[in-house]
């Protein structure tokens, strides 16, 4: 029930490269990162301005597209489907009120 992943994302003014943990989990072609610290957050704010990212998780690695934030009614049925009830809870109980919605593509294993 891992959440624990590891995301890349370019600065918007900078340029910088920044490394950044979260929560997320990624299921087939989707991934959805819970926004406990709101949309406003540095992270957030440029993955949605780039458009994409990179994210770590379980040991595979995946390219983010098409960030699209999501209210917690909106992302209800997404929720159902990638997030086991206890992190479903876990999520209700912090409070977070959005999730990010992203497209992730597998990249091939580099061994």
């Amino acid at each position: 029930m891992s959440t624990a992943a590891i995301l890349r994302h370019r600065g918007r003014r900078s340029g910088k490269t920044y490394v950044t943990p979260v929560g997320a989990r990624v299921k087939g072609e989707l991934c959805l990162v819970p926004l406990a610290y709101g949309t406003e957050a540095d992270w957030c704010r440029n993955i949605r301005s780039a458009g994409r990212g990179q994210l770590r998780w379980k040991g595979r690695d995946y390219e983010l597209a098409a960030p699209v934030v999501l209210t917690t009614e909106l992302a209800g049925p997404l929720l159902s489907q990638i997030y086991p009830a206890p992190l479903r809870l876990g999520c209700k109980m912090l409070g977070t009120k959005a999730f990010l919605r992203m497209e992730a593509r597998a990249l091939a294993d580099p061994s």
